[in-house]
């Protein structure tokens, strides 16, 4: 009679730990929510909204810590090696889960096998913008300026193989253009070569040159988004310019570690979700050029990721860029 009591006891007990179980009362401790770049920059400031309002949803805290360098790789390789318990999530870019794979010959971690996606957060479309001395008002005069002048047009970037490069890049080859590229090695030196003239256009974030565009020393000529951008109504979308097949820009989401159970990446996508959901949460990015999600999901966001994946791998390879 006792040992069937103890078989009973031992049963619950195994029973009560297995991962359904964990699941179910998951999560029991607080999260940690690792971000790749240093703090105060718009990602960390996103990533910090998302995590407070996650917490809301979870009931725990959900703590930011910055791991950043290496475009990402650090803080990348540090999540890929942590328990698979949903207890660390990583806010990751395109160039983590895109770029960095396709660059780096012996990198650590790959999207696909180290990964679980939860939602994606938003993205930055990219914008080509000039100094405003370049004799161009639109985008086509800019391809016309470009073909007369073959090699002698150029365009700066935050270090070779980064976003800026590949948007510069994808243009470029899309159009039949011999553009230079100047990489610089922070985002500073880059914008600051643009006023001066030093070079002549980038391929990049809108918000980021706003106040240059607002003082006339810049020139959007056109933003990769959907629709023109409410706080820069008067840059026309790629596809007004005559450009439909040009699609750049910045993606951001949260991924977990490869094995987290099903039932907790559900639990952490309907956080993720509450946060999207809030106008108050959304605001202040959108009025920067961001388009921020009002809902997302594991499936949409990976489906995302894999489609950058194939419009870069193919550039990368055709134009044998590599940072090994």
């Amino acid at each position: 009679m006792l040992s069937k009591f103890f078989f009973a006891l031992a049963l619950a007990g195994v029973l009560g730990s297995s991962p359904a179980a964990h699941a179910a009362s998951w999560p029991t401790q607080s999260v940690r929510l690792v971000v790749p770049y240093a703090p105060g920059g718009i990602a960390d400031t996103i990533a910090r909204g998302v995590a407070e309002r996650m917490g809301e949803s979870l009931h725990q805290t959900v703590i930011v810590e910055n791991r950043p360098g290496a475009n990402g790789i650090i803080a990348a390789s540090f999540v890929s090696r942590t328990p698979a318990d949903g207890y660390t999530l990583l806010f990751a870019s395109d160039s983590i889960n895109v770029l960095n794979p396709l660059l780096h010959k012996n990198l650590s971690y790959t999207f696909k096998d180290s990964f679980t996606t939860i939602g994606e957060v938003g993205a930055s479309p990219f914008a080509l913008v000039v100094n405003a001395a370049l004799p161009v008002k639109n985008v086509k005069q800019f391809v016309e300026y470009a073909k007369e002048r073959p090699g002698k047009l150029n365009y700066a970037s935050t270090g070779i193989g980064g976003a800026y490069h590949l948007a510069g890049e994808l243009f470029a080859d899309q159009n039949g253009l011999k553009l230079t590229h100047i990489p610089y090695k922070g985002g500073s030196e880059f914008v600051s070569s643009l006023i001066t003239g030093e070079t002549h256009a980038v391929f990049g974030a809108l918000q980021t040159f706003g106040p240059q565009i607002a003082a006339g020393k810049l020139r959007a000529l056109a933003i990769a988004s959907d629709s023109r951008l409410a706080n820069f109504p008067e840059v026309p979308t790629f596809a007004e310019a005559g450009f439909p097949n040009y699609a750049a820009q910045a993606r951001f989401g949260l991924i977990a570690p490869h094995g987290v159970s099903p039932e907790i990446v559900k639990k952490l996508a309907t956080a993720l979700n509450h946060a999207l959901s809030d106008p108050g949460f959304r605001a202040p990015f959108e009025q920067q050029g961001m388009a921020v999600r009002t809902s997302t999901s594991p499936e949409a966001y990976r489906e995302a990721t894999e489609s950058d994946a194939k419009q870069w791998s193919a550039l990368i390879h055709k134009l044998k860029i590599t940072l090994d």
